[in-house]
């Protein structure tokens, strides 16, 4: 018997379905969470699965991420498998951020009814690169690297970063640490000429920063490897010689100014330096004032130190062209210091030579270091020398003493020379001639 409009009172109990008009009907629940699987995930895996476990999860129910900020994170798709169980799973486009943590898990039934429970995913966070992608150094072909290069990373829970250098090839004399993340030089640098490009050869690499739980950061880095060809600061040679050597073997060489360091234990920045086709580097040019004493171009000897003026561009620059100093007392000089001139020797007494000519008198000097002052007292001052009038004959004369109120010179001796007077009242060298012009190369061997 079917009942038209029953009318019960006080509760029914059901076992089982409740249809109406062939639909079934189902309970107003609310949904309750008991967990959620996993509750830590790595920021770089690729996608997230979660297994929501509880009760009372109706057939429309999903499930969702809360930020800390309450920010809530759809997954890519919420699937019901059960009145116990849901799966939710989030693809790359969808990814969590560990900045948001800890996520809550909040599950909404289709009749509205919602259960939240806090803070239970955590993200592990992949290690973020400190050190800026690009250039992360330069490399000079057969020299060895200085000061070691390295690269940075760290990671938000405090785990230890390691390095790996996943593609590319580090230039032959560097070593890479994976722990440390340093690349240093344990070895000379290859020189292989050919493989020279004036512009410099870059080695691309790609290295990863990784914490120990399997997260990684990849970034792209290069090395520039140049020659010392002394076309630019950074391909900067030690010598003269290196920069004629090279360029020769590629091509032809040109005298002009080219970038020198100087011995590179000096730890020197590099500096254009005039160099001829033998190798020889200017470090002295004064045009002279012809034999007559010109106020204007006093050089103030002793005054002056040991200290660069102007810049020596080329031997035959005169008083007022580019690179002449134009300070009071060194108007008309162009030379570097004499720490930058000592350098270009190889900081060796009997490893270098001076070649001087002033005005047409040439000799060329060696067993002693260039000093610009008679004073001793900036660690510099007069010593002993060996000198001739050909480069062969360079000790010719042997442990000559120069005349101590001067620079390095050969007064009082055969031929007299004097780049500058110590005193006042003298606008160039001497030869037998005052005031006439000076022009000083040296050669490192």
């Amino acid at each position: 018997m079917i009942h038209t409009n029953p009318i019960f009172s006080g509760s029914i109990q059901i076992s089982g379905s409740l249809n109406l008009n062939n639909e079934t009907i189902e309970p107003l629940r609310t949904p309750t969470i008991t967990s959620i699987t996993p509750t830590s995930i790595k920021e770089a895996d690729a996608s997230y699965t979660f297994t929501v476990t509880g009760t009372n999860f109706d057939n429309g129910a999903s499930g969702i991420l809360v930020g800390s900020d309450n920010t809530e994170f759809a997954p890519t798709t919420s699937t019901r498998n059960s009145i116990t169980q849901i799966t939710l799973f989030y693809s790359s486009s969808a990814r969590l951020t560990g900045s948001l943590e800890p996520y809550s898990v909040k599950v909404t039934n289709q009749n509205g009814f919602n259960f939240t429970k806090s803070n239970q995913v955590s993200v592990d966070d992949r290690p973020v690169w400190t050190t800026e992608a690009g250039r992360i150094g330069t490399i000079v072909a057969s020299g060895s690297l200085t000061a070691s290069f390295s690269i940075s990373a760290s990671d938000e829970e405090g785990t230890p970063v390691s390095y790996s250098l996943d593609t590319g090839t580090l230039p032959s004399g560097l070593t890479f640490f994976t722990s440390s993340g340093e690349i240093t030089g344990s070895s000379q640098i290859l020189y292989d000429i050919g493989s020279y490009n004036a512009a410099g050869v870059q080695y691309n690499l790609t290295f990863s920063a990784s914490d120990n739980t399997g997260n990684s950061t990849p970034r792209n880095f290069n090395i520039l490897k140049v020659w010392p060809d002394g076309l630019t600061a950074a391909g900067a040679a030690q010598y003269g010689s290196e920069v004629v050597a090279l360029q020769n073997a590629v091509g032809t060489f040109t005298a002009g100014r080219y970038w020198l360091t100087g011995i590179r234990s000096a730890g020197l920045a590099a500096q254009q330096v005039y160099i001829d086709s033998s190798g020889w580097m200017l470090f002295y040019r004064h045009a002279g004032t012809g034999g007559s004493y010109n106020s204007t171009y006093e050089i103030t000897g002793n005054a002056l130190g040991e200290a660069a003026y102007g810049t020596p561009m080329s031997p035959t620059m005169g008083l007022t062209d580019t690179g002449a100093s134009t300070t009071a007392g060194s108007r008309g000089v162009g030379r570097f210091s004499t720490e930058f001139t000592r350098a270009l020797g190889g900081n060796s007494a009997s490893g270098n030579v001076y070649w001087m000519d002033v005005n047409g008198t040439t000799v060329y000097i060696t067993d002693a270091q260039w000093w610009a002052t008679a004073s001793s007292g900036d660690g510099y001052g007069v010593t002993t020398i060996s000198y001739g009038t050909t480069y062969s004959g360079r000790r010719s004369t042997t442990g000559f003493s120069p005349d101590s109120s001067r620079p390095m010179g050969t007064y009082p001796a055969s031929p007299n020379t004097i780049p500058y007077y110590q005193g006042n009242s003298y606008s160039g060298g001497y030869n037998g001639t005052w005031h006439v012009s000076t022009t000083i190369y040296i050669r490192q061997y």
